[in-house]
């Protein structure tokens, strides 16, 4: 783990808009992704006020402005406020403009709260300039928590049509209409008071003028600053970039105030000058601070996965981390970095290099580590480039490009910036060509649900090189570098270092030290935090099968035996140990030998010794339980023959209603009767309606920690599942939801969908959302950020069952002080924020928490 402070920054409207327009934070500030946190009250006093209402100068009873609502007196601050019970509040006919954000606040609070699911809500209607309804009436809770006496601000906003947003307007909107109401069913009582609604259009216009004149200023002020440098080898070469490029930046800077900040080319052509600016005062940095190199080149050490982001599960609308043009990221300019880590444990370092000219062909020499304790040897060092590609967001049209893949290949994937498009490098036995990547549905169809397409390896043969290949550094734009340092078991604690050395051609360009600390414990598997004797499972869909003809495809179905092993030894190392195989059961026959051939190859990489998750439906009529009882019992006794321990078969996905309640029980006795147990996913609004007979469920969403105590209390089990699904590009949401928070809510783990599902085209997202962690390739698969994120939530797990063991073990046998060290660290495992924590900064506390609790 490394830890540095920054923040990041962008140009682009529509990541403004959305940054802007986004959740509060807890804090009442308007909740960012990392990139501006402007706070509520200053986008109403910078914003162009629509409407405003307060109550006060109401008279509790029938409101004679409007007879259909009711003013009450407030008991807590004695204010007249608006009730909802059984009246509403409407504000009619309130004109926007489209393309701007307009934000909606209220302040409100709960009185009373009743076991209804129901409680208040704002409802925004959308109407054309003619005044017809446009689509269907778009509803949020008026209130978010518990029923109790503070009054709590409440913010929700309403985004253009091309927004990656649930409130996202029609583009006819020319007015809303607002209606704060509770339903008539609904016996809970929620006031509301202060209503506002602000067009925040203002603020993003200030927000760019603001970050161009900073950007001016930075480039004036880095050219003098390099200027009055002494002369010497390496500040001559800064000297001539200045000379170079200094006027055309400047040019193209001024040029930016002249542009419409929502036209194409302003979006187009903002981010190149920014970056140059920010990058020469970053070059005057280096060269006062000793952190130049022999060549043009600066480096980087950046956080491997973002800091902040946003909570719960929804997708983040800017473009996460080193972006080619990303103007500032979250690292700082660095010759060094350190890590710390565990015998056995894979830790991740991110680099970055820039550089205001085109360097072709640069190469990375990887060096032994070397320390008193000993070597670790440079193959423990696997160093891949980050390459991006356009994906899509749920912004209609505006494909967003993200930083996505771990490759050796860096020419694998060629993007087009200006088409927003990418192309693939297939190698045919008579030399490599490019294809634009294909496309099987029309871009951005109405539809979700794409058939899944499989290429023939033979017409697709796409296959990354097995090491790391040289690479080219475009000038003006970032390169990230992923190093994964997998620490040897038998490595002795202590202190490591080595220089990663980059060239271009035979010419040293620059040099990185990189430190580890090698700790003096090892990781245990993870534990859920209610009971430290239950297995924290990693699990994930799978959809792979090994094709009986021993021919793979490009996708997410057909293996071949090689596409197989690696795709499972890839999510093993990276602490999915129990993936949901998605196998046909091949009722009615029974038949084992096409279940074998999978399991001997999961027992080959490890996954045996704990239990066998199967997705095949044991839903079957009355008719058909004998032979599922047969054929139940056979797969438990071929699993336990190849190490299994329990076996879990499939339900109805996602039933609800009688379907869930009562329909399937006969089954799932079945099951039961034949030695296995059940499991299936379970929508958020039917968590209640679960049996009692279910094993384990896969609960969607939100965890809930009531929910999770309930299923224990009947020895059951449950993990959490679209929370989120893999079509996120924010890794930071893999690490933090899969690991401490899901744990947190006492679950047993998780199981997200899925390691693969494409929808139309596999290297195509644009075709139909490709729900996938990694990507099939003829011979394996290219691992992602969210998949590299799931390893350092895995991780995360580890280091807090070591420190609750430790805790524990201190409990029972500690002195008076071990046992205070152990009572804080207990209180603050149990009541830390995960949701919202720095991860790494956690990660250094339970690393100090755990040193403290370790006899030596």
């Amino acid at each position: 783990m490394c830890f540095f402070s920054c923040v990041a920054h962008a140009l682009d409207w529509r990541i403004i808009q959305d940054e802007l327009g986004a959740q509060l934070n807890a804090d009442g500030g308007a909740f960012r992704g990392y990139q501006f946190n402007v706070p509520a009250n200053e986008m109403h006093r910078r914003g162009k006020l629509l409407f405003t209402k307060d109550f006060e100068s109401g008279v509790p009873g029938s409101d004679p402005e409007n007879l259909a609502i009711t003013l009450v007196t407030d008991s807590n601050t004695q204010g007249t406020c608006l009730q909802l019970s059984t009246s509403g509040y409407h504000i009619k006919d309130l004109s926007v403009t489209p393309g701007h954000w307009i934000m909606v606040s209220w302040k409100a609070r709960m009185v009373s709260e009743l076991p209804q699911k129901l409680r208040g809500f704002v409802e925004v209607s959308y109407l054309d300039e003619d005044g017809q309804s446009l689509g269907q009436p778009v509803r949020q809770r008026a209130y978010s928590g518990a029923a109790g006496v503070e009054w709590k601000e409440q913010i929700w906003s309403l985004a253009p049509f091309w927004s990656n947003h649930l409130t996202m307007r029609p583009p006819d909107t020319r007015s809303i209409v607002l209606r704060f109401v509770h339903e008539s069913n609904d016996q809970a009582v929620t006031l509301v008071d202060d209503i506002r609604v602000t067009d925040i259009h203002p603020v993003v216009l200030q927000i760019v003028a603001d970050t161009i004149r900073d950007h001016q200023r930075l480039l004036t002020t880095a050219g003098e600053r390099i200027a009055a440098l002494p002369d010497s080898p390496r500040t001559g070469l800064w000297k001539q970039v200045v000379v170079d490029h200094g006027d055309r930046i400047a040019s193209e800077l001024r040029s930016l105030t002249t542009q419409e900040v929502t036209s194409e080319p302003f979006i187009d052509g903002s981010d190149p000058p920014l970056l140059f600016a920010r990058r020469l005062s970053d070059a005057a940095d280096a060269l006062e601070d000793d952190l130049a190199h022999p060549a043009t080149v600066l480096t980087y050490r950046t956080r491997p996965f973002p800091v902040n982001g946003p909570f719960c599960h929804h997708h983040r609308s800017d473009p996460v981390g080193v972006r080619p043009y990303a103007s500032q990221i979250e690292g700082e300019v660095a010759k060094r970095v350190s890590v710390t880590a565990c015998r056995g444990e894979y830790e991740p370092v991110s680099l970055a290099l820039w550089s205001p000219e085109n360097l072709e062909q640069v190469s990375v020499h990887v060096p032994v580590l070397k320390g008193p304790a000993g070597l670790i040897p440079a193959a423990n060092l696997d160093i891949k480039v980050i390459k991006c590609w356009y994906q899509r967001t749920g912004r209609p049209r505006w494909p967003v490009l993200v930083p996505r893949f771990l490759l050796n290949d860096d020419s694998l994937l060629k993007v087009d910036l200006s088409q927003r498009r990418h192309y693939l490098k297939l190698s045919f036995p008579d030399g490599s060509r490019y294809v634009e990547a294909p496309s099987y549905a029309p871009a951005w169809s109405p539809t979700d649900s794409v058939e899944p397409v499989e290429e023939d390896p033979q017409a697709f043969p796409l296959r990354d090189s097995d090491s790391l290949r040289p690479f080219d550094l475009v000038a003006g734009q970032n390169k990230q570098l992923w190093v994964t340092l997998k620490v040897p078991q038998e490595a002795a604690a202590g202190r490591y270092s080595g220089d990663i050395i980059f060239k271009s051609g035979e010419h040293e360009i620059a040099r990185f030290e990189l430190n580890l600390r090698v700790l003096p414990f090892s990781l245990p598997a993870p534990k859920t935090r209610y009971d430290l004797g239950q297995e924290y499972t990693f699990s994930i869909y799978y959809r792979g099968l090994l094709n009986e003809e021993g021919k793979g495809m490009v996708g997410n179905r057909e293996k071949s035996q090689q596409q197989f092993r690696a795709e499972l030894q890839m999510m093993v190392e990276h602490g999915i140990v129990s993936p949901l195989v998605i196998l046909p059961g091949h009722w009615p026959t029974g038949d084992t030998a096409f279940l074998r051939r999978h399991l001997e190859v999961m027992r080959e990489v490890g996954m045996a010794g704990r239990a066998l998750y199967l997705g095949e439906n044991v839903w079957r009529g009355t008719d058909q339980l004998d032979t599922l009882r047969q054929v139940v019992s056979k797969t438990v006794a071929v699993a336990r023959e190849y190490g299994f321990t329990d076996v879990y078969l499939y339900g109805q996905d996602e039933a609800s209603g009688e379907t869930l309640r009562t329909k399937q029980l006969p089954s799932w006795r079945t099951v039961h009767e034949g030695g296995g147990k059940v499991q299936v996913s379970v929508t958020y609004h039917s968590l209640g309606d679960v049996p009692d007979e279910l094993d384990l469920v896969i609960g969607a969403n939100l965890p809930q920690r009531h929910l999770a105590h309930a299923r224990h209390r009947l020895g059951h089990k449950i993990h959490s599942y679209a929370y989120p699904f893999t079509n996120h590009h924010d890794p930071l949401i893999y690490r933090r939801n899969c690991g401490l928070v899901t744990w947190s809510y006492d679950y047993d783990g998780v199981t997200p969908y899925c390691f693969m599902h494409n929808q139309g085209a596999v290297w195509n997202d644009l075709d139909g959302t490709d729900i996938s962690i990694a990507f099939p390739t003829v011979d394996g698969a290219v691992s992602t950020l969210a998949l590299e994120a799931i390893r350092e939530g895995a991780d995360d797990v580890r280091y807090a069952t070591l420190l609750m063991q430790r805790i524990e073990a201190e409990r029972q046998t500690g002195t008076p002080d071990e046992q205070e060290v152990a009572e804080r660290a207990f209180q603050w495992v149990m009541t830390q924020e995960f949701l919202t924590a720095d991860l790494d900064l956690v990660r250094t506390r339970m690393v100090n928490y755990i040193t403290q609790l370790t006899r030596q």
